[in-house]
């Protein structure tokens, strides 16, 4: 006898033998109990969980001389031609092929006459949103009041693609993914059955790669059967598939909680040394990271991760080095890297940048003042001013006054203002906000969610917020500018003069409304928003201060790597 692959030789023979779908089973067997079949059925979900092998069980059930109850007894004649494919009333159309209106007209011919040998004629149409509009149509009137002795069954990987005019003549089952533990055993049953030696670890592999599909575990462990002579072993598994080492994964993310980069790129090194795809690498890195996550969270992880417990132990154990902040951060610049991957001709150099930068940076706690984070690179010293004295007002100058930010009062700050008494020039003319009392509404937001100081706290977030909302162009200059809170619900916006271009762009009405909504999803407050500058002397603009290490990385690897705290 030719040789069958082996998910054609162990397909269910029974509802019984079905796994993973029992509701649906339950539902079909109580249908055929009770003589109430429907006319048409819609069968839905991802490939390999069973669409085609319960369309034909369905049809062996209806037509079967001998039922054992719901279950067809596979030893009649009509059970044994539908089993062989030679059945003429069982007609299985593959509508990926057959997509036109004549196809449609062909069965509409077809289903006019009697079964020849059976007790119904089964059309089953398989990958059904395939058939155009115009064969969607043909079909609407056949399916909704179809012979009393024919039966649709449609299946459909995509039922979202399938007129609504179709749905509503069918009865629907989707069909779940079925779970790693489900798989596991029917390859262990398969295994025996084969008289195949396996490891536990191998068939978990197998079950995990499988990703809810048993038509896809079969064919792996097929391979994997065929690439292993004695037993079937994990390493084995690893071979063939081209996944990561767990040893790998381990090592990798141990080095990053210990902030490691030689150690990080020596593992990805070794992982892509044994011929592992970098793109891969970075995949299954980020699978390790969510398990770790997972493992964190759950108290059972077992049924989410779908591992022995062997397994989840040491994810419980290896997520202790980690907070959970500093899980999704990684998790976050590493999907940043799969995609600077998938854009460069030099995939392997982005992964080992990229799990360097987490080393150095991905790990690290929030800062304590989140304001400074977003500071340029570029900081001249700027001496405190002796007074903030501004310039008495002439009478024609109602309109055009002089506003001189007042003080910070941190030590050493780096924006602070030019003194009006060593630098009477620095000061430029601008308007100032006129005096306005607060409305009842802006002052019960101010007594709800505190005083201005916070859009100072929240000033990374606000930048994240408006980088995350497309406004690349305005997080840009508002990062060139020191924010401050002056008087009551007013944020000054201080910017150096060099800085002309982006004061002039930030200062637009529409863009300081933009700045508004991002400050009012974070702390609730909607301020009046006012742009100025400060000036300093040639001298000091030519001191130019070290960056911090995260603005430094963010320079280097700022392109390709959006590092998020």
């Amino acid at each position: 006898m030719e040789y069958q692959a082996l998910y054609r030789q162990f397909r269910p023979e029974t509802f019984g033998d079905l796994v993973g779908q029992e509701a649906i089973v339950t539902a079909l067997k109580h249908q055929l109990e009770n003589g109430k079949c429907a006319h048409a059925y819609l069968f839905c979900g991802t490939r390999g969980t069973g669409k085609t092998t319960t369309a034909r069980l369905l049809a062996r059930a209806v037509n079967c001389e001998n039922p054992q109850g719901a279950e067809p007894c596979n030893v009649c004649a009509a059970c044994k031609s539908i089993k062989d494919g030679t059945a003429i009333d069982v007609v299985e159309i593959d509508a990926a092929s057959n997509t036109s209106v004549d196809n449609v007209r062909q069965i509409r011919e077809e289903i006019t006459y009697p079964p020849m040998a059976l007790k119904k004629k089964v059309y089953i149409i398989d990958e059904v949103h395939m058939l155009s509009g115009g064969a969607f149509n043909a079909l609407l009137k056949t399916l909704e009041e179809p012979p009393e002795y024919a039966m649709f069954i449609l299946a459909t990987t995509e039922y979202h693609k399938v007129p609504a005019t179709i749905l509503s003549r069918c009865q629907r089952f989707d069909f779940k993914r079925i779970s790693g533990k489900m798989i596991a055993e029917r390859l262990k049953y398969v295994c025996d059955a084969s008289a195949a030696a396996y490891e536990e670890a191998a068939i978990s592999s197998i079950a995990y790669a499988a990703d809810g599909s048993m038509r896809d575990g079969l064919s792996i462990l097929e391979k994997c059967l065929s690439f292993s002579n004695e037993k079937l072993t994990k390493q084995a598994v690893e071979s063939v598939l081209g996944t990561v080492d767990d040893t790998d994964l381990f090592r990798l993310s141990s080095a990053i909680a210990e902030k490691n980069a030689g150690d990080a790129v020596s593992a990805c090194e070794k992982a892509i040394a044994d011929g592992r795809d970098p793109l891969l690498l970075t995949t299954y890195l980020m699978e390790h990271f969510r398990c770790l996550m997972v493992a964190a969270l759950v108290q059972n992880p077992e049924e989410i991760l779908q591992m022995n417990a062997e397994r989840t132990a040491l994810f419980t154990q290896e997520s202790q080095k980690f907070s959970l902040a500093q899980i999704i951060t990684i998790l976050k610049s590493l999907t940043n890297v799969y995609k600077s991957q998938k854009e460069t001709p030099n995939p392997k150099m982005m992964l080992e940048i990229g799990v360097a930068a987490i080393c150095a940076h991905g790990t690290r706690t929030k800062p304590a003042q989140p304001a400074q984070a977003f500071q340029p690179a570029f900081q001249p010293e700027i001496s405190a001013p002796a007074a903030m004295t501004a310039p008495p007002l002439q009478p024609e100058q109602t309109k055009a006054q002089t506003f001189v930010p007042a003080p910070q009062a941190a030590e050493n700050d780096d924006w602070q203002q030019a003194s009006a008494k060593s630098q009477p020039e620095a000061a430029i003319s601008q308007s100032e906000p006129p005096e306005q009392s607060l409305s009842a509404a802006e002052q019960e937001r101010l007594n709800k969610h505190g005083n201005m100081d916070e859009i100072i706290e929240h000033w990374t977030e606000i930048l994240e917020y408006l980088m995350r909302e497309k406004k690349l162009s305005l997080c840009a200059n508002l990062r060139l500018c020191r924010p401050m809170a002056e008087k009551e619900n007013v944020l000054m916006l201080i910017f150096r003069p060099e800085n002309k271009a982006n004061h002039d762009l930030t200062d637009k009405q529409t863009n300081k409304e933009v700045l508004q909504e991002a400050i009012w999803q974070y702390t609730g407050l909607k301020p009046t928003i006012h742009c100025c500058y400060t000036n300093e002397s040639a001298a000091q603009a030519q001191q130019v201060q070290p960056a911090a290490n995260a603005a430094a990385l963010e320079a280097e690897f700022g392109d390709f790597i959006k590092f998020e705290d």
